[in-house]
C-alpha cells in the first residue's frame, strides 16, 4: 500500500528515499514517524503483513501533513533475494538515500545461550 501525505512542507530528509527494515513497531516505526516527519519518501519494511499494515496506519496518523511518500513491502532480511528486491523497489522513486537496517534475526539455537 502507497500513500503520499500531500503537503509542502520540508525538512531534514527532504526529497531523500529511505527503507527501514523492522519497521512494523518499535524503534523502526518510530524511525519511520520520524523520517516521514523531516520530509523523506520511507518504504516500511517487515516480515508481518498484517503488522507493517497496522503500522503504517500508525506512520499515517502520527505524521499526517509529511510531504514524503510512504508504502509498505514484506522482506525477510535473512533472505538476500528478498533484500535486493526491497532495494530495487525504490528505483521508481529515484534510488535508495537512507537504509535503516532495525531487522534482527535470531536463530533458534541462540535462543538459550541468551536466556543464560
Amino acid at each position: 500500500m502507497a500513500s503520499n501525505m500531500g503537503s509542502t512542507q520540508g525538512g531534514r530528509l527532504a526529497g531523500k528515499n529511505a527503507v527501514v527494515t523492522g519497521a512494523a513497531g518499535g524503534i523502526g516505526l518510530e524511525t519511520t514517524i520520524l523520517f516521514l516527519r523531516e520530509g523523506a519518501s520511507v518504504v516500511m519494511a517487515d516480515i508481518s503483513e498484517p503488522a507493517l499494515e497496522k503500522a503504517l496506519a500508525k506512520a499515517m496518523e502520527m505524521a499526517p501533513h509529511m510531504p514524503g511518500k510512504v508504502r509498505t513491502a514484506k522482506c525477510d532480511v535473512s533472505k538476500e533475494d528478498n533484500i535486493k528486491a526491497l532495494v530495487d523497489s525504490v528505483d521508481e522513486w529515484g534510488g535508495v538515500d537512507v537504509m535503516f537496517n532495525n531487522a534482527g534475526i535470531m536463530h533458534a539455537d541462540d535462543a538459550g545461550e541468551w536466556r543464560s
